[in-house]
């Protein structure tokens, strides 16, 4: 049984690494009943929280913030964007 934002606080809801379009679409699904605050840990996984329950983060593993109106096209960029930043920086060049 899936828990709401509401009941959990903060829901995994996804990884970095996955299907960024299912990702986007499940991201707006919460931003349309709350303004909510996305974000990774170091292992790539994708969490959601209400923008007043959302943790103190560092830049780098801050998504944004979103709500009512935001298209899923503009959260997958931002998760795209992400991505992409983070596998530049983990390619070793010998």
């Amino acid at each position: 049984m899936k828990r709401s934002l509401k009941e959990a606080g903060t829901l995994e809801v996804g990884s970095l690494l996955g299907d960024l379009k299912l990702l986007s679409k499940t991201v707006r699904s919460h931003a349309a009943a709350h303004d909510v605050a996305v974000w990774i840990n170091a292992g790539g996984d994708v969490f959601v929280s209400r923008t007043n329950n959302a943790p103190a983060l560092t830049s780098d593993l801050f998504v944004g913030t979103y709500g009512l109106g935001i298209n899923a096209s503009q959260i997958y960029d931002d998760l795209a964007a992400l991505r992409h930043e983070r596998v530049a920086g983990a390619i070793i060049f010998r």
